[in-house]
């Protein structure tokens, strides 16, 4: 059976092939449209998991979404006759545009498939499945667990926010759901854009300036997020996001605005007291999170084990606060809880209920894109008259130039899955300096300074540096650096936290290599990595990215497979360089 999941209309577009059993690929639109969280129809990532699989549109079998049609209609009804006079738009924009939609759904898809060039057989299927429960799926059906319990929260799904679930073997069952507006997600973006960041997709940046602050309104946050075991409530009166007006700029109020001050221009510089209302968000986020997990393992002693999932499951603090205090024995949280996962949880769902995967699928890595040969590559910089050499041995030559301080961008293999750069589309660089974080921020990232950087360990190392968080190959976790290890200042923050990444010799052997090399010319199995890329672009996906990428920035270095390109008299350093 070929299943293909999409993730359509909503943010971060993406795709997974799932052929007789066995995940085969999964690629997100952004990576080839080169616009970051990219809602288009995944036209460019649906043609990469067809191509992985040897296929054609025409082999699908079954097509599955992340969307089912009506989920929650009668409350959403509901809210939107109540609330008549304040969110007029509601009404037209989330009821009558579904009952429009849902006669000619399938043609519509269909139609969509054809108009990109991909046609669909007749006897393909179309399988739709809640929002929510596909994040739970991504989560569990690809986790090592059999058995575990399951939160998935984000901003909305169809109309929950919140899911709490019970996975036994290959089946979730639902436990109850917490429902718009009452939504963690909302809350966390429209502080976010008081703080003067992007509503959607800048959440990040508040986790990194959260430990610069003191949490001095935490009371604020506590009056406007309360938790009751698992059930979690807004108060509305600090927000403006369950208006549903679409002239409206702000998703916060007035009221929140009185409690904290005024709210900060983008271009306006971040001061301390923006710097203590991201410290009291994060703070109040940790606390619910904590609560609502620990009250679903105490009504469910017998599971010892959480998945975690949705858009607030990528807030690293908190899962870090869950992990220590909830009373789980494990809690894993994959490379891609956020949207872009859904087109797979859709297609493990798919196949689940089909009995169509052989063995159950664990998510030991992320490296499921496009992949480029060497001499795809050659031709690449050939085409762009690019000098360049293959060294005898490109990972001792990484390693070396990591050695001596240079910043190395890391291209090899296929392109991770999910926002994080594990190891296939990477800056990387030395931790122990002091002032790489500077350099990297300033010369390449072209971002903002508070922002820390990621630490790649080798795994059987992991435990000599980092505590507080399981060894997770996909950074989703925050973890404490240990006392009394080898300094690595470029990827500690300022708090003596870091997002550690778990690098294993069988996950990502290459990668692996290159730290050890490292280890063996510093005494220290540690390299920083951050993503392929510069501030307000997605990771780069194909050879012309790093390219364009290296030469508009102040990357040393460019290590594309089994090739080696440098930048004027440092390139003739290399052995054997010659101009192509």
């Amino acid at each position: 059976m070929n299943i293909l999941g999409i993730t359509y209309s909503s943010h971060d577009s993406s795709a997974t092939m799932i052929v007789d059993g066995q995940v085969v690929a999964i690629a997100e639109e952004e990576r080839f449209t080169r616009r970051k969280h990219d809602f288009a129809f995944p036209r460019h990532s649906v043609r990469c998991v067809l191509d992985a699989a040897g296929l054609s549109s025409r082999d699908v079998d079954v097509v599955a979404l992340p969307y089912r049609l009506f989920n929650g209609f009668l409350r959403r009804a509901w809210y939107g006759v109540k609330n008549f006079r304040k969110a007029k738009s509601f009404l037209p924009r989330n009821i009558g545009y579904e009952l429009l939609l849902a006669h000619s759904f399938e043609a519509k898809l269909r139609g969509e498939f054809r108009a990109n060039d991909l046609p669909l057989a007749e006897r393909c299927r179309i399988e739709m499945y809640e929002h929510h429960l596909c994040h739970a799926a991504s989560a569990y059906l690809a986790s090592p667990h059999e058995d575990a319990l399951i939160i998935s929260w984000d901003g909305r799904g169809e109309w929950p926010c919140i899911l709490y679930a019970l996975g036994e073997g290959p089946q979730i069952r639902v436990l109850d759901k917490c429902y718009f507006p009452d939504s963690i997600g909302q809350v966390y973006q429209a502080v976010t854009q008081y703080l003067g960041f992007a509503d959607i997709g800048d959440e990040y940046k508040v986790m990194g300036l959260a430990p610069y602050g003191s949490p001095t309104y935490l009371d604020v946050f506590r009056a406007m997020l309360r938790v009751d075991g698992w059930k979690v409530t807004v108060d509305q009166g600090y927000m403006n996001y369950h208006i549903y007006n679409r002239h409206m700029a702000d998703r916060y109020s007035m009221r929140l605005a009185e409690r904290l001050g005024p709210p900060r221009r983008p271009s306006e510089p971040i001061e301390r007291r923006h710097q203590d209302v991201a410290a009291s968000l994060q703070c109040r986020v940790n606390e619910i999170g904590v609560a609502a997990a620990a009250a679903l393992r105490a009504a469910h002693p017998r599971l010892r084990n959480l998945c975690l999932t949705g858009g607030v499951a990528q807030n690293i603090i908190m899962n870090h606060h869950i992990y220590e205090q909830a009373g789980y024995d494990d809690v894993f949280v994959g490379p891609a809880s956020y949207d872009g996962g859904l087109s797979l949880g859709a297609a493990l769902l798919t196949a689940h209920r089909a009995d169509a995967m052989k063995d159950r699928f664990v998510m030991r890595h992320a490296a499921w894109g496009q992949a480029f040969s060497t001499a795809q590559i050659e031709t690449e910089l050939r085409s762009y008259h690019i000098p360049h050499v293959r060294p005898r041995d490109v990972v001792a030559t990484t390693a070396r130039l990591l050695g001596e301080g240079k910043v190395v961008g890391w291209f090899q293999g296929r392109a991770e899955f999910g926002p994080r750069a594990l190891g296939n589309r990477s800056i990387l660089a030395d931790p122990r300096q002091p002032a790489m974080k500077d350099i990297v921020n300033r010369k390449i990232k072209f971002r903002e300074e508070f922002r820390p950087f990621a630490p790649s360990v080798l795994a059987e190392r992991f435990s000599e540096f980092f505590e507080g968080c399981p060894p997770s190959p996909f950074m989703t976790f925050s973890a404490r650096v240990k006392k009394g290890a080898p300094p690595i200042p470029a990827v500690t923050h300022v708090d003596g936290s870091a997002r550690p990444q778990a690098v294993s010799e069988h996950a990502n052997l290459r990668y692996w290599r290159v730290i050890k090399a490292f280890e063996a010319l510093t005494g220290v199995p540690v390299v920083l990595n951050t993503s392929f890329n510069v501030k307000g672009e997605p990771i780069v996906n194909a050879p012309v990215d790093a390219i364009r990428c290296f030469f508009s920035t102040g990357l040393d270095y460019l290590v594309l497979e089994d090739v080696v390109v440098g930048k004027g008299e440092d390139a003739s350093r290399l052995p054997g360089y010659e101009r192509a």
